[in-house]
């Protein structure tokens, strides 16, 4: 998960337009801990989306300036965050979240 991350947060730093990596770094992550076949519960569980996860998402995209899709994106995963909360999910939302949403 925190290699994951690590690599989401260096695209946000990056003048590329990476929006597809990124997408597909969630998606892997995401496919890789509902797929019990090829992970114990246990490493699935570590290898799931967290908060930190979702952060750094929406850090890329509300670091593309002047570009009216990466917010809006930024504000759909704020809102995917806030359901995934309310589910007892494990993941929390925090000041961090909605900060940088503004940002963007």
């Amino acid at each position: 998960n925190i290699s994951y991350n690590c690599l989401m947060n260096a695209y946000s730093k990056s003048d590329e337009d990476s929006a597809d990596k990124v997408e597909a770094i969630l998606e892997k992550m995401n496919s890789f801990a509902h797929d019990t076949n090829v992970f114990s519960s246990e490493a699935a569980s570590r290898i799931s989306p967290d908060e930190t996860t979702y952060n750094s998402m929406m850090n890329y995209y509300a670091s593309r300036k002047n570009d009216h899709i990466s917010a809006q994106r930024a504000e759909d995963l704020l809102l995917q965050l806030s359901g995934l909360s309310q589910h007892d999910s494990g993941i929390k939302m925090d000041s961090t979240s909605f900060n940088i949403v503004l940002k963007a």
